[in-house]
């Protein structure tokens, strides 16, 4: 499950940020940086955000302390994993924002 999400999670910020990089008209070699960054991008930032959220899960999964999907505790703990994987996904952001607002 984690695999699936990470995947459709990548594809759905390669888009957006293919569209926030935009290539100079009629340069090929722009457009195709562009395209590669967006995709590192994409990658860095979903790994990194994988590796708090996955860690947690992973964590609770074999430590035999993760109820099922219908209880309300999930829930709330998955709600510490989306936490976890912000504090863990943040300084790869903003280390991309920072080197993407020094000029080439």
């Amino acid at each position: 499950m984690i695999i699936v999400i990470a995947i459709l999670a990548t594809i759905m910020l390669f888009a957006y940020e293919r569209s926030a990089i935009t290539p100079v008209v009629g340069a090929q070699a722009i457009h195709r940086r562009s395209v590669l960054a967006a995709v590192g991008v994409a990658a860095l930032t979903v790994l990194a955000f994988d590796l708090g959220m996955g860690g947690w899960m992973l964590l609770l999964h074999y430590t035999e302390t993760m109820p099922p999907a219908t209880d309300a505790a999930f829930w709330m703990l998955m709600q510490i994993g989306i936490v976890l994987g912000v504090v863990t996904g943040y300084p790869v952001v903003r280390r991309l924002q920072r080197h993407r607002s020094t000029p080439a």
